[in-house]
């Protein structure tokens, strides 16, 4: 019989007996052969796999954060090179509830090293979870899904190794991320024992948040499922954590992003919410590893619901199957915003009374109205949800691609020019529905705090605006999808990049043409400023350019697999 090849990994090529591996591989933990090393065995070889293979987001993730942090603090070693400098900044801010409600309750604001971790805040609070979860998800359900971990373990690997190489890889991903940051932040001219705080204040936050990540991976049965649940626990947090903030609660520790302003890196350092951050960080990863323990592989704590015995109609349209396909993140996106926006919108009057009494603070702010100021925040958040919507809708016509089953259902009836329009419009007017209902969530709760039915006509006005924005890059998504399928992640980077002009711009003293290249930037800063009517129109004839090019594209090329 002929032998097994073997690729320099040590992973079996497919072979006669590859249909055995892959039944071996279904078998419950009860009923697998436990490996010579115990549960654990084979993770040194599992972690070194990781690394040639996954070395793209473990290096990213740390190197682009740590730019973001030491970024920021050269910024504010420029921009408040004198006390008196750092006082008026501190005076602005300290008594801005929208500042808090965004950034958190940040202290010692009178040095740069407390500045800093003010202008991190906000991207901080939701970047850093965000990297922990889809890195924890992406080296162990993701890579599940793939079918590799099914073939690794049908060899002598302990069942809990790919659960524990992917935590390792995760952490020392995070680790270089502290690292980079701690030397950045003392280069740049912060305080180094300050540096080295805050660069493991966030190094053990992000930890809490991936080990948030190992659990959803372990309880959820695909990685979009425990990717959706892990964002959605993040969206969670921080609405609870900007309202708390955004009312002067005395709840700092009913959350975890509420722990890390207290504790005040760069000045009274008290040790609490990092001992809490790593406790919360063990604590997710033992439950996850006493879910993989006791799950089947492919497995999970949510199961999927039984489907109808009969298909509906509609599913046999191009509309109808690009609808069920994207409805699962579209509601999830909805019900996330409009929570976000109904509950900044309930605080607007609390968050602009002490704010109206100080005129040098709206002088310094460079806003007429307060409302106008955390309208534009608000709304600036939402656009970006929208557009990050886009881009999962177009992965998940990608998904139905590289899967075959796109080829499959092309080949029942309809054309792929058909099916291209209809998941496109479906996308658009999920992008349109989010961003229209979010404004009239945040619109309507702020005219009830404030009395001002102004408030609302300007959310509506902002949100139209915005969206111009979200269709630009659905366009360029589903552009580069259907003529560089390879090059489809760009499109992250600029969701990415709108983000930090939209919410640092000023800190980092951005040049013009850089904040240009945010579509969200570029139609205007609204309500706060008038829309740039010309960047709209030309953004709007880019984005049919773009369409048009996406069509064609896609007509001719083959599809990837189908």
């Amino acid at each position: 019989m002929p032998s097994i090849q073997r690729h320099r990994s040590g992973i079996p090529r497919a072979g006669l007996n590859a249909g055995r591996l892959r039944t071996a591989g279904r078998h419950s933990a009860r009923h697998a052969r436990p490996a010579p090393g115990g549960a654990a065995y084979g993770t040194t070889t599992l972690l070194r796999l990781h690394a040639r293979t996954g070395w793209r987001p473990l290096l990213g993730w740390p190197l682009g954060l740590a730019g973001l942090v030491v970024a920021t603090g050269r910024s504010i070693v420029a921009l408040y090179p004198g006390e008196s400098d750092r006082l008026a900044y501190a005076a602005s801010v300290s008594v801005s509830p929208g500042a808090v409600a965004f950034n958190g309750k940040w202290t010692d604001l009178e040095t740069v090293g407390g500045i800093t971790t003010n202008e991190v805040g906000f991207l901080g609070l939701l970047l850093f979870p965000v990297a922990g979860v889809l890195l924890a998800i992406g080296r162990t359900r993701r890579e599940e899904d793939s079918g590799r971990i099914e073939i690794l373990t049908a060899r002598p690997v302990g069942r809990l190794a790919p659960l524990a190489a992917g935590a390792l890889a995760v952490a020392a991903s995070i680790g270089l991320f502290g690292v980079l940051s701690a030397c950045g932040l003392a280069a740049v001219g912060l305080p180094p024992g300050g540096a080295i705080r805050y660069a493991a204040l966030l190094a053990s936050y992000a930890l809490a948040w991936a080990g948030i990540g190992l659990l959803c991976a372990e309880v959820s049965r695909d990685a979009r499922t425990a990717s959706g649940l892990g964002l959605a626990l993040v969206l969670a947090v921080f609405v609870a954590k900007a309202v708390i903030d955004g009312a002067g609660w005395r709840l700092a520790w009913a959350t975890p992003m509420g722990w890390l302003p207290e504790a005040a890196p760069f000045g009274s350092a008290r040790w609490w919410p990092y001992a809490a951050l790593l406790a919360l960080a063990a604590a997710t990863t033992a439950l996850a590893v006493l879910t993989a323990a006791r799950r089947d592989l492919s497995g999970g704590l949510l199961a999927p619901r039984s489907g109808p015995a009969h298909g509906s109609a509609r599913l046999g349209t191009p509309f109808g199957y690009a609808w069920r396909l994207t409805r699962g993140a579209a509601l999830g996106w909805l019900a996330g915003l409009v929570v976000w926006g109904a509950a900044i919108g309930s605080l607007t009057a609390d968050m602009t009374e002490i704010v109206r009494t100080n005129p040098q603070l709206l002088e310094v702010l460079g806003v007429e109205r307060p409302e106008d100021l955390i309208t534009s925040l608000t709304g600036t958040l939402a656009a970006l949800g929208a557009a990050a919507l886009a881009v999962q809708g177009v992965g998940r016509l990608a998904g139905e691609e590289d899967s075959g089953r796109l080829g499959l259902v092309l080949a029942a009836a309809g054309s792929r020019r058909r099916l291209w329009i209809a998941w496109g419009l479906v996308l658009v007017a999920d992008i349109v529905a989010v961003l229209v209902v979010q404004a009239l969530a945040f619109g309507a709760t702020a005219w009830w705090a404030t009395g001002a039915a102004g408030d609302l006509t300007a959310s509506l006005g902002a949100a139209l605006v915005l969206a111009v924005g979200a269709l630009f890059v659905l366009a360029l998504a589903l552009a580069i999808r259907a003529v560089l399928p390879q090059a489809a992640g760009v499109v992250w980077a600029v969701i990415g990049w709108s983000a930090i002009v939209g919410f640092l711009a000023e800190t980092l003293d951005l040049p013009g043409w850089a904040r240009d290249c945010s579509p969200f930037h570029l139609v205007g800063q609204v309500p706060v400023d008038d829309p740039r009517w010309p960047a709209v129109g030309g953004l709007a004839v880019a984005t049919l350019v773009l369409a048009v090019a996406s069509v064609a594209g896609i007509e001719r090329r083959d599809l990837r697999r189908g």
